[in-house]
């Protein structure tokens, strides 16, 4: 999809406010509201927008945050992180069988029972990190 200078605008406000309306970017940015439906228009045709909830896993119990970078050593490591309840995102890495996996925990005993499962397949953690605050996410195209 090629984008204009109305595009950039409209996903730029999207991914920085995607409550704010079409209406109030037009009287800030001084663009007539025709265009910027357009271009709103175009964009969820495109597909480059998709629509999610997004939950603060904090406020539902899960309050144990974990980033691991895994090494499989044998099968099944992928198909576990794919199913497992625990992980939020989880991403194959460019070295051979290498997993970026972001897990929540309810408890100690839960994120423990994780740790065995993935010593039961032979998966290595080669790095376990306790995220204590999130100084940014999503930051991607947000500045206007």
């Amino acid at each position: 999809m090629e984008r204009s200078r109305v595009t950039e605008i409209v996903l730029r406000a999207i991914r920085s406010d995607s409550r704010r309306s079409l209406s109030e970017l037009s009287r800030e940015r001084d663009i007539p509201l025709q265009a910027l439906l357009a271009a709103s228009r175009n964009i969820e045709k495109s597909g480059v927008v998709r629509y999610a909830s997004l939950i603060d896993p904090r406020q539902i119990g899960y309050s144990i945050r974990v980033n691991y970078l895994l090494k499989e050593r044998t099968g099944g490591v992928r198909g576990f992180l794919g199913r497992h309840k625990s992980i939020n995102n989880c991403s194959r890495l460019m070295d051979e069988g290498m997993f970026y996996a972001e897990c929540f925990f309810r408890d100690m005993k839960e994120l423990d029972d994780f740790r065995e499962a993935l010593d039961e397949l032979g998966a290595k953690i080669v790095d376990e990190a306790f995220v204590t605050e999130e100084l940014k996410r999503e930051g991607v195209m947000c500045d206007l």
